[in-house]
């Protein structure tokens, strides 16, 4: 990680302070120009890549404009020192997360039955959490009468919407994303990173927030929504028990209205005196 104020590391490079004025940035280049310079040091064959590196500290920090927006980014990377975050369930890092809260319901618990799983995901594991929650509420949430099949039906909805990501939370995870990736120089996730903050960015802060890192990111075009396809996936699965549910009320429920009018007939030809004949073989009148 880079120290603060220096989120490149061109102060270090050039062996100055980041309040050094712009005299003593034009001093230090050209000292270490003439000793990292390619024709100087033709056994290294990492010189000319040194010499680049070199010549783009000074490009940035000599110019005041320029030096102005590395020193505002360098600040906001110090802010996230902590490091990037990582999926939950997995620990991949990247820009593709997002905070979840997936609720279900223990029925048959002597405790509050209302639980959740808390935290932050990959596409793929909040597919799996999610889904995971759906399970154990259809599976245990409906035992608990009255509450259970009404908590139950809330928590099923409230993931079926999609409506299982809070829009705070989510911004700051985001944010925190993007500053690391732009702290560490790799621009492109940190472009993918801030490109997802816009659709939970409600507030007026988060906005500013938002408009301070693109001043640092620019976003050349829409990154590829891994959220897209699981979130249409997930709601077809999700879907699912209440469809078995419901096939086999189909299934079952003519022949138990079959059954129960044979039971009806029966017992009318019993009353009239006729004889019946059961499964058994026996005979009344």
């Amino acid at each position: 990680m880079t120290t603060n104020f220096d989120i490149r590391g061109y102060y270090r490079l050039l062996g100055i302070r980041p309040q050094a004025d712009g005299n003593s940035v034009k001093r230090a280049y050209r000292k270490l120009a003439k000793d990292v310079h390619p024709d100087r040091q033709r056994l290294d064959l990492g010189a000319t890549a040194k010499f680049q590196r070199l010549a783009e500290a000074y490009e940035t920090l000599s110019n005041p404009e320029r030096r102005a927006q590395y020193d505002s980014a360098s600040l906001i990377a110090s802010r996230h020192e902590e490091g990037p975050l990582s999926c939950a369930r997995c620990r991949v890092v990247s820009p593709h997360l997002r905070y979840a809260i997936f609720p279900y319901i223990l029925g048959f618990s002597p405790a509050e039955p209302c639980r959740n799983f808390e935290g932050v995901y990959c596409p793929r594991c909040a597919q799996a959490k999610a889904l995971q929650a759906v399970t154990i509420t259809w599976l245990a949430g409906w035992w608990r009468i009255p509450r259970g099949p009404f908590l139950s039906i809330r928590a099923l909805f409230q993931i079926l919407k999609d409506d299982s990501y809070p829009d705070s939370q989510n911004t700051d995870a985001l944010m925190q994303q993007a500053a690391y990736y732009l702290s560490v120089g790799q621009m492109g996730l940190a472009s993918t990173a801030l490109s997802h903050v816009e659709q939970f960015a409600t507030t007026g802060i988060a906005s500013r927030r938002l408009a301070e890192l693109r001043r640092h990111i620019s976003i050349s075009e829409p990154s590829r929504d891994e959220w897209g396809m699981r979130r249409r996936w997930s709601f077809w699965i999700q879907l699912a028990p209440l469809a078995l549910v419901s096939l086999i009320i189909i299934a079952v429920g003519p022949s138990f209205n079959a059954a129960k009018h044979s039971t009806a007939v029966a017992a009318q030809q019993t009353d009239n005196g006729v004889m019946v004949i059961d499964a058994r073989g026996s005979n009344s009148k």
